[in-house]
């Protein structure tokens, strides 16, 4: 999914689409500084499956948006702290 959020720090509650060893669906705790005009590619590792945690996410990829970037120079282009979800 797509979402466009104002710059700052973020707390999310994340869920993998692999199920746990009894069927559930996991959420993991993630925390990120989010940049102006940047997009962010987030994914499950399960590579190294920890405990009490069986996946985390990681940033896989962050990108400059060159649209935003050369509209808003890299400010950004959110007003009075509104955010637009995607679906």
């Amino acid at each position: 999914s797509l979402y466009e959020l104002p710059p700052g720090p973020y707390n999310f509650r994340l869920a993998s689409k692999k199920r746990g060893k009894s069927g559930e669906m996991t959420m993991q705790p993630f925390a990120v500084e989010i940049r102006p005009c940047t997009r962010y590619a987030l994914v499950a590792d399960h590579s190294d499956p920890q405990p009490n945690r069986s996946w985390q996410a990681t940033i896989r990829a962050e990108e400059p948006i060159k649209s935003c970037m050369k509209k808003f120079g890299g400010r950004s282009p959110m007003r009075d702290g509104a955010a637009v979800a995607g679906p």
